[in-house]
């Protein structure tokens, strides 16, 4: 088993790990940084971080970006120096031979053909982050994308194991069981002129379909200055490449993050086509669910419940709930748009934004603080509001997202 060929050894020096992988040997080290936090974060100008970075042997030579061999269409890559250090090194459990995935800003595969190493550029390097993706981890469906960054990882697991289909840096699709690598941008010139200017940039892989050919990501385009959304379906590997729009306001679909599992399945089907190609396809009777408020969590003491798209008769049905099923009482006269509260010594205010149709409850600070406990009163009451609404309460003070949303 290729597993049993890896083991951690003891390290040349105090900050250096090795870990032998078949014919590499993987050299991790800590160093000490400063951690460029002042004078905006800390106000400490010697506080330090310990960031990781990592060299890939084989035999005694590094393996180096410089001797990287490019995929057709590539960019030329950074002619880095034989002491190459990656920000991040995975050994890829599950492929045929001993293979690793580096990263900086691009992405590299390191393996052995006919006893040498050979490094393929997978995602040449970029201004922008590299990302990694499994699209068939979490019942055969799309994790979480992970980001290649500068910071400490010594002690995260060396083997990414999850899937074997890995979307890279949004680029193409490695399959892991053959190392062959399926380029494919979702986003050129060409493809979104073809989906009626719907582009998905920006947007990690949502579903996968039975066949894993399928991957299904979220566009959008400007129209009128408002956005409309569509889900966008491609197989990576023939870059067959279709649109569905959907209604926003039938389908209480607010952002991208709303493309969440529940979400997709519920408003949409996998289903064959003539060829026996699996399509996603919208079903034809879902109904829409109520509409339910929104708890935003911008920090862990700075939450904010918000109802939206509201009429302005949405600020005044939350008062009174607040008053008569929370038990809060207000602490000033009721403006317009804002209304103090407090409530066991907690703070908070309710407030109407008359431009963006919301109104949104949230805890107040007092000479920049927030008072303890507040940020859970918040979650309670958007939690208990939300039990109301989903019961079908107040649903007359919702109207419509912005037409062309």
């Amino acid at each position: 088993m290729f597993s049993a060929l890896m083991a951690w050894i003891g390290g040349c020096a105090a900050d250096v790990a090795t870990l032998a992988v078949g014919p590499f040997t993987l050299e991790a080290r800590g160093k000490r940084i400063s951690s460029g936090r002042f004078p905006n974060i800390s106000a400490n100008p010697f506080e330090k971080i310990t960031v990781s970075s990592y060299r890939v042997l084989h035999g005694r030579m590094p393996v180096s970006t410089a001797s990287a061999l490019a995929l057709p269409g590539d960019r030329a890559t950074n002619p880095d120096d034989a002491t190459q250090a990656f920000w991040d090194v995975r050994v890829l459990g599950g492929a045929p031979r001993p293979a690793l995935l580096a990263g900086t800003t691009g992405l590299w595969l390191i393996s052995e053909e006919d006893g040498k190493p050979v490094l393929r550029t997978l995602a040449p390097a970029e201004t922008s982050i590299a990302t990694w993706q499994w699209l068939d981890e979490e019942h055969g469906q799309p994790g979480p994308e992970h980001a290649v960054t500068i910071r400490d990882s010594g002690s995260e697991p060396r083997t990414i194991a999850e899937g074997t289909l890995l979307m890279l840096s949004r680029r193409g699709v490695l399959d892991v069981s053959t190392l062959q690598f399926h380029p494919y941008l979702v986003n050129t010139h060409e493809r979104v002129q073809a989906l009626d200017g719907f582009n998905a940039y920006g947007s990690p892989i949502k579903r996968v379909s039975p066949d894993r050919r399928r991957l299904v990501y979220v566009g959008n385009r400007s129209v009128d200055s408002y956005t409309e959304y569509a889900l966008v379906v491609a197989d990576f590997r023939t870059g067959d490449t279709y649109a569905l729009p959907f209604d926003s306001n039938a389908t209480r679909f607010e952002s991208i993050w709303d493309a969440t599992p529940a979400w997709t399945e519920r408003w949409f089907e996998w289903r064959r086509d003539d060829a026996g190609a699996f399509r996603l396809v919208a079903r034809t009777n879902a109904a829409s669910p109520p509409w339910l408020g929104r708890m935003i969590e911008f920090d862990g003491d700075n939450p904010e419940f918000k109802l939206y798209p509201v009429v302005p008769d949405m600020m005044a049905a939350l008062v009174a709930f607040i008053e008569s099923d929370v038990g809060a009482r207000l602490t000033g006269p009721a403006e317009t748009d804002s209304v103090a509260f407090e409530l066991d010594g907690k703070p908070f205010k309710v407030w109407r934004d008359p431009e963006r149709h919301s109104v949104s409850v949230f805890p107040e600070r007092i000479k920049g603080f927030v008072v303890e406990g507040t940020p859970a009163l918040i979650r309670q009451i958007g939690a208990r509001f939300n039990e109301s609404l989903a019961g079908g309460s107040h649903q007359q003070h919702f109207t419509r997202y912005p037409d062309h949303r």
